[in-house]
């Protein structure tokens, strides 16, 4: 987990996700990048997702972060190494993983099965900046709600279809807060 420059080891996430009393959506788009300050952050490989993976309860991952986690940040992985994959987070624990799949939509795998929620046609594309956390705003609130993960994964990709959309913070936000998502 990269935040602000600073890294937490595993065995310190391990505590945090031992410690707490809801569920933990895992994001791991900052792992999957180099740690450079003032330079270009690149995907790098990253071997041992599964140590950061364990015990928690989403897994969100696009599919070039995909490629990382099985070593070879360069070649994309098909749909069988995309469900394979799920597998070995589920076998970790993981109840359910949401792939962002860019206008395809996600992927989400679960023990019952993958399902492909596609997106709506977002019409003119401004920005695609901060998508994948929209999308796991709507997906975890939904989730949050009582929502199954395919539902709730529709939720998010709606969201983020919409907001390629929109140009900058505040008139995204705007936009979230009209759906319902900010306090």
């Amino acid at each position: 987990l990269a935040t602000a420059g600073l890294y937490v080891a595993v065995p310190d996430w391990h505590r945090v996700v031992g410690a707490a009393a809801c569920p933990i959506w895992f994001d791991v788009h900052s792992l999957t990048l180099t740690q450079v300050v003032g330079g270009t952050r690149r995907y790098r490989p990253l071997p041992e997702w599964t140590e950061w993976a364990a015990g928690v309860s989403y897994l969100q991952a696009n599919v070039q972060e995909v490629a990382s986690m099985r070593g070879d940040p360069e070649t994309l992985p098909g749909r069988d190494e995309l469900l394979d994959f799920g597998r070995r987070a589920m076998d970790l624990g993981v109840r359910a993983v949401f792939l962002t799949m860019g206008k395809e939509g996600a992927l989400v795998l679960t023990e019952s099965g993958a399902r492909l929620v596609g997106c709506r046609e977002p019409g003119r594309v401004v920005d695609t900046t901060g998508c994948g956390d929209i999308f796991c705003a709507g997906a975890a609130a939904r989730l949050a709600s009582g929502s199954a993960p395919a539902e709730a994964a529709a939720f998010g990709v709606d969201l983020a279809s919409e907001a390629v959309g929109v140009a900058g913070v505040l008139n995204r936000y705007a936009m979230i807060k009209s759906r319902g998502l900010t306090a």
